[in-house]
């Protein structure tokens, strides 16, 4: 992308019968992306002209009157604003220049003085920079497999087209794509076998596209063979798709009722788990690339601060309070007493966020929110008070289960995060927290043990060790179990 404000634009390139307009309506669902498909429409009836057909009919008579009109109508297609951050096009002016035209020439269809005229068009076309790519995806398919396609689709301006023609556009894709040696654009290219199922080309398309992140953009860094990819344009380009990753979990959410009691509070509560866990793993994506991969690469290294999509965070967030306060609301039913139950349905308690859009983030419904949730606290305040006895009394009956207190304690998370439950439930967290302390140190003396060659403390083995285990295994299994119980006291010391 030339400018900040120019979308990510993707064209999807192959031969006739390839698969294209398939995969540009299966990417249609995506709310990353505005479909542009080719304008099939406008070949078809050019006021009452069905160009293509004539093409086909009579290549030698209409070659090079297509071209023209092809070439300008893509044109056009690429300059189209769109609203989605990613723009996919199927066909661009680049293959109409160097697959097609190409071909025409080659097969002396169109004469020496109509291809510079097709030339000289094409340059005029692109030297504004509206139809810019940023990526192409060649669904790269055998002519036989096109012509099986073509012949199944039934389009009545295709049936003159034979497998001869298709092995030719084969050709040109092949010399355009794969062979580069029609022309030094510099543009990164994702190839799909388009020869598999439907299902396993929208699988593999669906794999490049959401993996732009670890492909494209690392290629795009690292290329050598060009000019540096700027690293502020770098800055512009991911927080376009971050945003477009937030646009895309709200588009799915924006139908579910996030409030109600309803059978469906569980799978709403999944999609939202979703949501949060598809931010996470971009947010840590680009700071993992811009902060460890591309620092240290020195041909072209990353030199400012590591990347992070403010925005996606602060959504990543908001997700996670919602579904803390939905789970934190369920297990309170569970623990109420049956007096408080009354005063706990979902239409009182979840009132305040009623007429909020809560996955809407900007500072407005940021302070909407807050009020909201703060208008939730007070009125669960009683039901926290109630909650945390019940709580309190079947942490005490378990109190001589350390390991089961910890499984109820992540449990019950959500609950024991709320304020006035915490406070109430303290005691039985420093005891958790002494335990763990405890196994902590005994692990980490076994584990030095292991490493000068000696076993266990005083004749106390924590660390399973059979006749047939090597010190490695040892070893790793005591890191393990420290790993594990580390992360298990860090939570509870620090979130809860």
């Amino acid at each position: 992308m030339s400018s900040s404000n120019k979308k990510f634009t993707i064209a999807v390139e192959g031969n006739i019968g390839s698969g294209k307009s398939s995969v540009l309506a299966h990417l249609a669902n995506s709310s990353l992306c505005d479909v542009v498909a080719e304008p099939i429409e406008n070949w078809t009836n050019l006021k009452g002209h069905n160009i293509l057909a004539m093409l086909y009919d009579d290549p030698h008579r209409w070659g090079f009157a297509f071209q023209a009109n092809a070439q300008m109508t893509l044109a056009k297609l690429h300059a189209r604003p769109t609203k989605a951050p990613v723009k996919v096009m199927e066909r661009s002016i680049y293959s109409a220049r160097y697959c097609f035209v190409e071909n025409l020439y080659r097969s002396k269809i169109i004469q020496g003085a109509e291809y510079e005229i097709l030339n000289d068009w094409f340059e005029m076309l692109i030297s504004n920079d509206s139809c810019h790519l940023d990526l192409i995806i060649y669904l790269r398919a055998t002519p036989e497999t096109c012509l099986q396609r073509i012949q199944a689709r039934h389009r009545s301006e295709e049936e003159s087209i034979s497998l001869d023609y298709l092995q030719t556009l084969h050709e040109r894709h092949e010399e355009w794509l794969i062979h580069r040696n029609c022309t030094n654009l510099s543009i990164p290219i994702l190839i799909v076998d388009a020869n598999q199922t439907k299902e396993r080309v929208y699988n593999d398309t669906n794999t490049h596209v959401e993996n732009l992140i670890s492909y494209v953009y690392d290629e795009l860094w690292k290329q050598v063979e060009h000019d540096e990819y700027p690293e502020q344009r770098m800055k512009n380009l991911l927080s376009i798709t971050s945003n477009a990753f937030v646009q895309a979990v709200q588009k799915q959410l924006s139908n579910i009722d996030l409030w109600s009691d309803s059978k469906d509070s569980i799978k709403n509560r999944e999609y939202l788990r979703n949501g949060a866990t598809i931010c996470e793993q971009w947010s840590l994506a680009v700071e993992q690339l811009t902060g460890t991969y591309w620092r240290n690469y020195n041909p072209h290294p990353w030199k400012g601060e590591p990347f992070k999509a403010t925005y996606l965070l602060q959504f990543k967030k908001r997700l996670n309070e919602i579904i803390s306060i939905r789970s934190s609301y369920e297990q309170s039913i569970r623990f109420s007493s049956t007096t408080n139950k009354e005063n706990l349905s979902p239409k009182k308690v979840f009132a305040p966020f009623t007429n909020l859009n809560a996955i809407q983030i900007d500072p407005y419904t940021d302070s909407q929110w807050y009020s909201a949730v703060n208008q939730f606290e007070n009125l669960m305040t009683n039901t926290d008070r109630d909650v945390a006895k019940q709580l309190r009394e079947h942490f005490q009956t378990i109190r001589s289960n350390p390991q089961q207190m910890l499984v109820d304690f992540k449990r019950y998370s959500d609950l024991i995060q709320r304020e006035t439950i915490r406070k109430d439930l303290a005691s039985e967290r420093e005891l958790l927290l002494g335990q763990l302390e405890s196994d902590i140190r005994t692990l980490t003396d076994e584990f030095n043990n292991l490493i000068n060659g000696r076993m266990g403390v005083g004749g106390k083995k924590s660390i399973t060790r059979g006749v047939n285990r090597t010190v490695i295994a040892g070893l790793l299994d005591a890191s393990r179990q420290i790993e594990t119980k580390v992360k298990i006291f860090c939570f509870l010391k620090f979130t809860i």
